[in-house]
């Protein structure tokens, strides 16, 4: 089942939350380490922020696990105005934390538009 997005406003004012998001987590292993396999598929995903910085409803799909100390996970993220990333990677959260990340795909130039407009810039492409 798919649930709302918007529940986080109630925990963050101004978030602004909108979009659904559904998923599977499984836990296992002992409880001092355990193992952490999850797969989650959010839709039309929006904040305030993102709105802010002129992306639409965002997709995003990320399976993974958690193991270790490690995060290894892979996502895919799309919206409709062009923004199609796809990547992954491993997050250490142990001792010094380190980022090994490699996302590839388009960004549009289109989510700087009113950035650029205040300093009478313009872009296209992507």
């Amino acid at each position: 089942a798919r649930v709302p997005v918007s529940l986080a406003n109630s925990f963050s004012p101004g978030l602004d939350a909108a979009g659904s998001i559904s998923g599977t987590v499984k836990v296992s292993g002992a409880p001092a380490t355990p193992t952490v396999a999850f797969n989650v598929d959010a839709s039309g995903v929006q904040t305030s922020q993102t709105r802010g910085a002129g992306l639409g409803g965002m997709n995003v799909s990320s399976s993974g696990t958690f193991a270790g100390s490690k995060l290894a996970f892979d996502a895919n993220i799309s919206d409709g105005a062009g923004l199609g990333l796809k990547g992954g990677g491993t997050v250490t959260t142990a001792g010094g934390p380190t980022l090994a990340l490699d996302f590839k795909g388009k960004v549009p130039f289109s989510f700087l538009a009113s950035k650029l407009a205040v300093q009478g810039l313009a872009l296209n492409g992507t």
